[in-house]
């Protein structure tokens, strides 16, 4: 069986993901996903149909976002998704730290990619301190208004810039 890349990623892949959205009563990506506050992208994209992949999501999401000047509450509410993708049993759960490793690594990466490499230090700071916070054993955050993830983005500005680093990045 081949990988369907080109019905993924085709021509006009943006806008067929957007008709889908639209379908569900959402005018954007972002308020289709805000309806479900932490559900990671790779669920979001499965309702959404045949040939929609989570990195597409993740691409729309972060592009809304600089357009609308959203950066941070988008970042934020990535991590929220990403924690519960990576942890679905909270924090202390089994191989926690491990999945705390990978949901960090996800999130940090995704935010280099949309915004560039100049927020690493600000990405590592934010999760260090979700870390040490520490969240008691099976947090999760149910959205972006958390209060242990409110404390962690305090002072954080991803939205600084981004529309230059985009310029940047070209």
């Amino acid at each position: 069986m081949s990988y369907p890349f080109t019905k993924i990623w085709g021509p006009g892949w943006e806008e067929r993901i957007l008709r889908r959205v639209q379908a569900r009563n959402a005018m954007t990506v972002t308020e289709y996903a805000e309806r479900r506050p932490h559900t990671p992208l790779v669920e979001l994209a499965t309702d959404l149909g045949e040939h929609v992949v989570a990195v597409q999501l993740e691409k729309l999401l972060f592009s809304e976002a600089k357009a609308a000047n959203t950066v941070n509450g988008c970042i934020k509410s990535y991590l929220v998704r990403k924690l519960h993708e990576e942890i679905p049993d909270g924090w202390g759960c089994e191989d926690s730290d491990k999945r705390a490793a990978s949901a960090y690594s996800s999130w940090a990466t995704a935010i280099e990619m949309a915004i560039g490499e100049q927020y690493d230090d600000l990405a590592f700071e934010v999760f260090d301190r979700v870390r040490n916070t520490p969240p008691p054993p099976g947090w999760l955050p149910n959205d972006t208004d958390d209060p242990i993830l409110v404390q962690a983005f305090k002072g954080a500005n991803f939205d600084a810039d981004c529309h230059s680093a985009q310029g940047a990045k070209g």
